[in-house]
């Protein structure tokens, strides 16, 4: 049984929209921060602690600066609400406007079954119908519906994190590529 603080936590993210990801991301950081000053009330630390945990995670851990960055958000339970641009190379164009059509095509075949995608539970409240219609459709949908772990409904989600990065190992390993790589950005609001 979570303790009230790490419910607290969950009631936090949830009042503020964020991902059910999100929320499991952050409940993870606080709990292994807790762990780290051997169990005491987050309230009752300091700035230094926080500092002593990041720094403990860079050396003893060896973690990247962004999981650092992530841990950190989760700890002053902040989350950057800024809008992501990024460039989209002219190549790029059809073959998404293509599969944005196979994803409104896999939404309408959904809606036929009553199946709708997958939105936080206050979304859902404020935007009953929502979750049949188009603009709130996925780009990368999942291949199979999946039952919402709140609200008990089938639905579909976005495609898992791990299946663009899996692919992108094959393709690199197939194409003799000895750089390291990874899928970044799991933000799939496009207009075109």
């Amino acid at each position: 049984m979570p303790s009230q603080f790490l419910l607290s936590v969950s009631s936090a993210c949830r009042l503020r929209n964020f991902s059910y990801r999100t929320e499991k991301t952050y409940i993870y950081w606080i709990r292994r921060y807790i762990y780290f000053i051997n169990k005491a009330h987050p309230a009752t630390c300091g700035d230094q602690d926080v500092q002593a945990f990041l720094t403990y995670l860079a050396e003893k851990q060896h973690v990247s600066a962004s999981t650092q960055k992530v841990a950190l958000n989760a700890l002053v339970n902040g989350k950057g609400k800024k809008n992501r641009q990024t460039l989209l190379a002219e190549t790029l164009i059809e073959p998404l406007k293509m599969q944005m059509q196979k994803a409104k095509d896999l939404m309408a075949e959904d809606v036929s079954s009553r199946v709708g995608v997958a939105m936080e539970v206050g979304l859902s409240k404020k935007y009953p119908n929502a979750r049949f219609e188009d603009p709130w459709a996925y780009i990368f949908p999942s291949s199979n519906w999946s039952k919402h772990p709140f609200k008990g409904e089938v639905c579909r989600y976005h495609l898992h994190p791990t299946v663009p990065t899996r692919a992108l190992r094959v393709a690199v390993e197939n194409e003799n590529i000895f750089r390291p790589d990874t899928v970044r950005g799991d933000r799939t609001d496009v207009d075109l």
